[in-house]
């Protein structure tokens, strides 16, 4: 290769955040090159054969100067729907772009008393019966509860846009507008036949189909309003600086939930992004990076890689994450629900600052995306994005059985540490140790299980004072443990605990690290029922045999037993909260 074409290509590296694999002098002079895109900056819309017409797309982020990019053509394009149905689940009718409303009257099987979801890919992607799109529709048309199809209650629509996608990153961004215009068209030709209104449609869209969904919804809105979006790590490269009427944002729907997997804050960063472009926006394991996935680099990975394998290891895990958490029914896996938190931050949140939800809105449920979420309205009096947290294994199933321990004290007169073992029901938890500093009255920990525990009925506490210290002793009042995950109220409270405190007096002298640490056993205090406490001789010989046997549904059910007949506990479900009924 020429070095003149070396310089060229790794201009446009830096210029685009994604692009094709072949980068080349062809593309160089394709962007750069063409006099019509240098003659056509002046102008404001581009218009094709059937009267259709579009803005250009701005393109300040990527490129650094006010010049945008017109779409290709709908013909070009050429978007695909295979429609399913629960009877037709793995015989897809396709419909083309184009295609009348009398010959999908005719032909397209659609049941219209059922809710309808679209699903759309995003950048170099297409629709394929193997592939994330083609799981997701399986997912959808089975009954939620049981696994199978019996109960299948949902048409579903796959978006294939291939011939937009696979170009350049730059008009796939545009070409998104044409996209979204497209499925709009389908909604309106399908609320033309059947009736209805935009209110039975969701539109689940990953990474550049985010920002489709959003435009479909714009499209749909002067006829109707779309009734939910879903998307999936939205793309940020390009979006991060423009406004609403090029990317996604609320008023596109009326609700629009984001899931952030591979956020970033610039450009060179993730191929997410980090801002909350919807009503409720979830951010697990902090929003960037996903467990089990290498660090994703962006264009550094491409130069350090190759850009192929670069684009694999990004795109295929944090990135494509988003895709496979909302596949995932929790109760067919693991008594645990995956909930998700208000806080100011990921740090906060990993602190344990933000385990409560007393509150209505503090907490969601982080699954059953295409049931409960679909009778879901926008908080009431919305006036910014709601932002939550939530960690996540590696794994399916993604669930973790998660407290937030809260420790108070009296009056604290040393620096030192805690060491704490909770003691379940079924089995003990790691040790977790806590620096305590001087003057500090309330410590919080956020405690992050793939097993359950059993409810915390004890702790087994050492405190390690600071060595050389005047004065050895701490005063602690209480140990709460809340625990998080699940969707209902009065569960969430019956598996919380609150522990009676100790003080650990000061003739007990103990160095750090020494053998000679004394140890307590604080009994807990539950709602309402009493609890058998085994004496210290005993509790050893009971909680210290660590059983790592996933505990069956027929354990964890006897454990929550008493709470059905017991008046004192809350009977107010988490969601019956802020349900619209259709």
């Amino acid at each position: 290769m020429k070095p003149l074409c070396i310089i060229k290509s790794t201009i446009i590296l830096w210029l685009l955040s994604l692009t094709t694999i072949n980068v080349n002098c062809f593309i160089f002079d394709w962007i750069f090159g063409k006099p019509k895109l240098l003659e056509e900056i002046t102008a404001n819309v581009t218009c094709f054969n059937d009267g259709e017409c579009f803005p250009r797309f701005p393109m300040q982020q990527l490129l650094k100067v006010p010049i945008g990019i017109f779409p290709s053509s709908p013909k070009k394009i050429n978007v695909a729907f295979y429609s399913y149905t629960c009877e037709t689940r793995f015989r897809p009718h396709i419909v083309s772009w184009n295609e009348s409303v009398e010959s999908i009257r005719n032909h397209m099987p659609y049941n219209p008393n059922v809710p309808t979801m679209f699903i759309v890919h995003g950048f170099q992607d297409f629709y394929e019966e193997m592939n994330w799109m083609g799981d997701m529709k399986d997912f959808i048309l089975k009954d939620r509860n049981l696994n199978n199809f019996e109960n299948c209650k949902h048409n579903v629509i796959a978006v294939n846009w291939k011939s937009g996608s696979q170009t350049t990153y730059t008009h796939a961004m545009a070409n998104t507008m044409v996209v979204g215009d497209r499925i709009a068209r389908m909604m309106r030709k399908l609320i033309t036949i059947y009736g209805g209104s935009g209110n039975n449609f969701t539109v689940i869209g990953h990474s550049l189909g985010s920002h489709i969904s959003g435009f479909a919804g714009a499209y749909l809105k002067p006829h109707s309003q779309l009734r939910n979006i879903i998307a999936l790590d939205p793309a940020g490269p390009g979006f991060n600086d423009i406004s609403e009427e090029y990317r996604l944002d609320p008023s596109d729907a009326r609700l629009v939930i984001t899931i952030h997997t591979n956020g970033g804050e610039v450009l060179l960063d993730n191929f997410g992004t980090m801002e909350p472009w919807g009503h409720y926006n979830f951010y697990p394991n902090g929003g960037s990076l996903q467990p089990g996935c290498e660090k994703s680099k962006g264009l550094s990975a491409i130069f350090e890689k190759g850009a192929v394998e670069a684009i694999t290891d990004t795109v295929a895990c944090s990135h494509r994450r988003a895709t496979w958490l909302v596949q995932f029914n929790d109760t067919l896996l693991t008594e645990a629900e995956s909930m998700a938190y208000q806080c100011d931050s990921y740090e906060s949140f990993l602190d344990g600052r933000c385990g409560s939800c007393d509150e209505k809105d503090q907490c969601k449920p982080f699954h059953d995306w295409f049931g409960w979420w679909n009778t879901q309205l926008p908080p009431e009096n919305f006036k910014k994005p709601l932002i939550y947290y939530l960690n996540t294994k590696s794994m399916v199933p993604w669930s973790t059985f998660t407290w937030q321990m809260k420790i108070n004290l009296f009056e604290n007169g040393n620096d030192g540490s805690l060491r704490i073992v909770p003691i379940g029901t079924l089995r003990n938890g790691p040790p977790i140790t806590i620096d305590i500093k001087k003057g500090v009255s309330t410590i919080y920990k956020l405690m992050t299980y793939p097993k359950y525990l059993g409810r915390i009925g004890e702790v087994n506490v050492t405190w390690y004072p600071k060595l050389f210290s005047k004065n050895r002793k701490i005063d602690i009042k209480s140990i709460e443990f809340n625990f998080m995950s699940n969707s209902q109220k009065r569960y969430r409270k019956m598996l919380s605990s609150n522990i009676a405190g100790h003080i650990i007096k000061s003739k007990i002298e103990t160095r750090l690290g020494s053998n000679n640490d004394t140890t307590y056993f604080f009994e807990v205090i539950p709602p309402s029922k009493p609890t058998e406490l085994n004496n210290d001789n005993n509790a050893n010989a009971d909680h210290n045999n660590n059983n790592y046997d996933q505990p069956s549904s027929e354990e964890f059910e006897n454990d929550l037993s008493y709470v059905k007949n017991n008046p004192d506990v809350s009977n107010d479900y988490f969601y019956e909260s802020n349900t619209h009924q259709q």
